[in-house]
């Protein structure tokens, strides 16, 4: 039996090394002339090199484990030539599919998923792009109800798991039109659609991402086009965990979208994880309906939002901001903490939550700096100095121009001891630190800052 035992250790141990052994690099186009030709010869465990170049798709893997490694998002393309989708990964277990290094682009589908189809599979993009894909079909019905519609640039089915780093989503569209009476449909997920799967964001910007419902031409009718998710639409049990990222500027619209629902996110009885990410500039923008949920919508499942910012998000009942235009609880439970929230009416949050603590509401949303962080924020937590209290970061304005010229020089010095001891209302501002009197801070201010305005 000892022997046997041995034997048999021995054996899985040669079996392992020569599986390891066999694993080779597949070289496109040198060795194969196309990305799918190099997959169809490939086994599990594979990498698939693929050079500087514009490579037609579509692409399919189905059960094999690979790695893709292209030459740089500005080099290597996965194009469909606005003409078929890009790439559907099937039943592939851990260690999965991994693609580093390759811009998928130009997809286009009159079915659900223009760019990447993801089903029951793991699969990690890092440093990629997913970028100008088009999901879109035009109905011709009379009183029909034609279902939902989605996925622009991910689709991403039940039973996978998919993990986006360094990566952008941007500029994918999902559009369904109608012309005839009475139609009905959903849109979803211009971004990302994901349902019943693990999806997990570490430094992705996800922004441009558009849904459009409409007719043509438009009749005087009741069509029913609803929009959900525009950046990223999680529904079904899916779990979504978005860190350190930027979703911005997704919008849905149209001219017979009856009601948008989640600019950036939207999940329905799903789970939403949200840390350290900026969600701006989302727009809910359609004629009829109710919009809710400019930033994110949550309903049936659970969301918790931290140390991020919602700021200018917009949703709007034909020119009036509704309620809840940052975030839409719509069921569920909400919790946010250490987030700020500005610029999206008088009331940005509509519905039932849960404030941990360290959440900041502001009708206006200045970021002099571009830093990501409000000046109000910086100049209360000391990281900034407001020596003028005018609210804006001294870095952001030149204090010592005081005469308005674009420099701090010999003018402003003069100004400031001809005011000297006075309360500086001369011909110039001279009480810089806006203390009452022109004294050795404002000319210290003069010193300091000598020469050409930084901005």
């Amino acid at each position: 039996m000892k022997l046997n035992f041995n034997l048999a250790v021995a054996v899985l141990s040669f079996t392992s090394i020569t599986s390891t052994a066999l694993a080779v690099d597949r070289l496109v186009p040198s060795e194969y002339a196309t990305i799918q030709a190099a997959v169809d010869a490939a086994q599990s465990g594979d990498t698939i090199l693929i050079l500087a170049g514009v490579y037609s798709a579509p692409v399919a893997v189905n059960g094999k484990s690979l790695t893709f490694v292209g030459a740089g998002t500005s080099s290597t393309f996965l194009d469909g030539l606005s003409t078929t989708y890009l790439l559907a990964i099937t039943s592939v277990p851990s260690p999965g599919v991994i693609l580093r290094d390759i811009t998928f682009r130009n997809g286009h589908s009159d079915v659900d998923g223009a760019g990447l189809r993801i089903q029951n599979s793991r699969v990690t993009l890092t440093r990629c792009a997913v970028v100008d894909c088009l999901a879109e079909r035009d109905i011709g019905c009379a009183y029909c109800n034609v279902g939902s519609f989605q996925g622009g640039g991910l689709l991403i089915s039940s039973g996978s798991h998919v993990t986006l780093r360094d990566t952008l989503v941007s500029r994918n569209k999902v559009r369904q039109s109608f012309w005839a009476w009475a139609a009905a449909g959903e849109i979803r997920g211009a971004g990302i659609f994901v349902s019943g799967a693990l999806l997990e964001l570490d430094r992705v910007t996800c922004s441009a991402n558009t849904l459009v419902g409409n007719d043509y031409p438009p009749p005087s009718n009741n069509n029913d086009v609803r929009g959900f998710g525009a950046g990223i639409c999680a529904r079904d049990n899916a779990v979504v965990s978005i860190k350190d990222s930027w979703l911005e500027s997704n919008e849905i619209l149209g001219d017979r979208c009856d009601a948008g629902h989640g600019g950036a996110v939207y999940g329905q009885d799903s789970t939403l994880s949200i840390l350290r990410t900026s969600i701006q500039g989302n727009v809910l923008r359609t004629p009829h309906g109710t919009n809710e949920g400019g930033g994110i919508w949550s309903g049936g499942g659970t969301c918790a939002v931290s140390d991020s910012d919602l700021w200018l998000n917009f949703a709007s009942s034909s020119s009036t901001v509704v309620p809840g235009a940052a975030l839409f609880a719509s069921s569920g439970s909400v919790e946010i903490e250490l987030t700020n929230i500005c610029g999206s009416g008088s009331m940005p949050i509509a519905g039932v939550w849960t404030d941990l603590g360290g959440t900041e509401f502001s009708n206006f949303c200045f970021d002099c700096n571009a830093n990501g962080i409000l000046d109000s924020d910086e100049i209360a937590s000391g990281s900034a100095i407001d020596s003028n209290g005018s609210g804006v970061p001294d870095e952001c304005e030149c204090l010592g121009d005081i005469s308005g010229n674009g420099s701090i020089n010999g003018v402003d010095l003069a100004g400031i001891f001809a005011a000297w001891g006075t309360d500086g209302q001369n011909e110039f501002d001279c009480d810089i630190d806006n203390d009452g009197i022109v004294g050795g801070t404002d000319l210290a201010i003069i010193l300091v800052g000598w020469g050409p305005c930084p901005n």
